[in-house]
């Protein structure tokens, strides 16, 4: 069977159009920018209060609790407030130019309180944080610890399953484009792919008060950077290379990549030598559990965004993929992501993509069959319907007695979010069918 193109708009395109539309429906997006952009009501900037001890609200919800407070001019000033449009905004969406597409810190300090435990205080430093979700009323943010006696980092176990006590950084995050939608697939996402080989970020969610205003629920989730790898995989800082979508560096240097690109292009992996050179600078079982998770996703902003891979030294010597920004999944069960996958041109250099490593790959027998054979256990294990509801139905009993708190703030309503928690159970029930069915159309068009 031939693998047609596809020619309908690309739905990571719907999905940014979406978001356009939630942004523009809000009233939260402060000021006026040089067009009619709603002004947000004075009364509803959260302001500093000088207090040593939490509110009764903090004190008494059931989430983990951050709150955050700053100089209310770090947040809402035109001239340098970092969550407002400010006076350089675009007119056209995503309003390039506002003050919260900075990339600047201000100086907060942060409470977290948990059930049953002490409070925890510390100084850091705060930014806005994401893509085009940063129009969105409730916005996410990156944190960053200021150096105290000596040390740079938060001393606060901030995931229990693991057993990490000191992040340099962590993130807040607003659920992304699943914001107005379910506030959990990033996360469901993460928690299915635990025991896989995949590179995956914890999750937890919690409450965020903002100058002791409630702010809603976020999502906690650990900051991909060198020290995220250091911390999870035991290596170096100064010895890992992070690369993000097209051989971008964000750590270290690509040059080991672009060679391997290189050997790729000038050599056929239907050779089996040719595809062992490979398989020694690439962790294959990694790279299978991830693909094939993108695939069953049905991600609808990759593979054309959100790709980062790493290597370092010695146990870590061969590239890894890292699985984050998943929230534009679980929409459409019957979406044939394989075929996207096969047929994806990046931008400039082609070759430089993921869609291009998985063509010339999968020229090769041998990997052709492992990955038959371990999508087939995914989809009879990992993502299983049953076990795949069953965690779904897990975090939607952890978030459901804060929702309505959440959602009267973002002027949500929950019987709408009950029913697109009910559409992720509905695309979990009937997916795994739909990949076993394009993942062999393909493997039968390359025997």
């Amino acid at each position: 069977m031939k693998l047609l193109k596809r020619i309908e708009i690309p739905l990571f395109v719907a999905g940014s159009i979406l978001i356009l539309i939630i942004a523009c429906l809000y009233v939260w997006n402060s000021q006026h920018s040089p067009k009619e952009i709603p002004v947000e009501p004075v009364e509803k900037r959260p302001e500093v209060i000088d207090k040593t001890t939490a509110s009764k609200d903090f004190e008494e919800s059931n989430f983990p609790v951050f709150s955050i407070k700053t100089n209310p001019d770090n947040l809402w000033s035109k001239e340098k407030g970092i969550y407002i449009l400010g006076d350089h905004a675009s007119t056209q969406y995503p309003y390039k130019g506002a003050n919260y597409w900075q990339e600047k810190r201000i100086p907060v300090e942060i409470e977290i309180k948990e059930p049953g435990k002490d409070l925890f205080k510390a100084s850091a430093e705060l930014e806005i944080f994401g893509g085009e979700t940063r129009t969105l009323p409730q916005k996410s943010f990156a944190l960053f610890a200021k150096k105290e006696d000596g040390k740079k980092s938060f001393d606060y176990p901030l995931f229990p399953e693991k057993e990490l006590h000191d992040y340099e950084s962590f993130v807040l995050r607003n659920g992304g484009q699943d914001f107005a939608r379910t506030h959990m697939v990033d996360g469901l996402v993460s928690t299915l792919v635990k025991d896989t080989e995949i590179d995956f970020q914890a999750y937890r969610p919690v409450v965020v008060y903002l100058n002791e205003e409630y702010w809603g629920i976020y999502d906690l989730r650990e900051k991909i950077n060198d020290a995220f790898l250091a911390d999870n995989h035991g290596v170096k800082k100064k010895d890992i290379d992070l690369l993000e979508a097209d051989a971008v560096e964000k750590e270290g240097s690509n040059k080991d990549y672009l060679q391997l690109i290189d050997y790729i292009k000038n050599h056929d992996l239907k050779d089996q030598d040719h595809f062992n050179y490979v398989k020694n600078q690439i962790d294959i079982e990694n790279f299978m559990d991830y693909v094939i998770t993108e695939l069953y996703i049905a991600n609808n902003d990759w593979p054309s965004h959100n790709i980062r891979y790493w290597k370092a030294e010695d146990e870590y010597d061969r590239w890894r993929w890292i699985i984050y920004d998943s929230d534009l999944s679980f929409e459409n069960y019957q979406e044939n992501t394989v075929e996207r996958l096969y047929n994806y041109k990046g931008k400039g250099d082609d070759s430089l993509y993921i869609s291009f490593l998985f063509r010339e790959l999968i020229k090769n027998e041998q990997f052709r069959k492992e990955l038959s054979d371990r999508a087939d256990y995914h989809l009879t294990q990992t993502f299983q319907p049953e076990r795949v509801i069953g965690t779904i139905n897990k975090i939607r009993q952890q978030l459901e007695p804060e929702m309505p708190n959440h959602l009267e703030k973002w002027e949500g309503n929950l019987d709408d979010w009950r029913a697109n928690v009910q559409e992720l159970q509905n695309f979990a029930q009937k997916r795994p069918q739909y990949l076993k069915k394009y993942l062999t159309e393909l493997f039968d068009t390359l025997q």
